[in-house]
């Protein structure tokens, strides 16, 4: 939200009244910079997906450290891949659930859709991380997809 303010005013001198409303202008810039973070977070996923994470996991002994670092590099990659191939729009409502912590109602508001919608985005997404993840509970465990946090059913 702030940097598209803090871009509308670097561009000020471009906007032209007889052209747009200023809340027209405003969300034409926001939308540019969300496709410019999408490109940014398409191309780190997909680099996570190839590389793995490298996160160490606190175990009991070297043996452990090593296999679970090996699961959690898989999982990762595994995971990654499958937000890369999620349609923008589940993408954008699986983020702005789990990691923004927002409710569905709010998700709805945020992206113009009505609360079902976002409920079956997110059912959508809850099944191909199933899928991705042969049911283990990584997905809920690592994107908070499975808790309805808001919204009615």
């Amino acid at each position: 939200m702030a940097e598209t303010f803090v871009a509308a005013w670097a561009d000020r001198a471009r906007y032209e009244p007889e052209r747009a409303e200023i809340r027209v202008w405003l969300y034409g810039i926001a939308t540019n910079l969300c496709r410019r973070h999408r490109r940014q977070e398409l191309r780190a996923l997909a680099a996570t997906a190839r590389a793995g994470g490298q996160e160490s996991l606190m175990m009991d002994g070297p043996a452990d450290v090593v296999a679970g670092q090996v699961d959690a590099q898989a999982r990762v990659r595994r995971l990654a891949a499958a937000l890369v191939r999620l349609p923008d729009a589940d993408r954008d409502t699986l983020l702005l659930t789990a990691w923004a912590g927002l409710s569905n109602a709010e998700v709805a508001e945020a992206l113009g859709v009505p609360a079902g919608t976002v409920r079956s985005r997110l059912h959508r997404v809850r099944q191909l991380l199933r899928t991705e993840e042969g049911r283990t509970g990584t997905a809920q465990a690592t994107f908070g997809v499975g808790k309805d946090k808001g919204g009615t059913r």
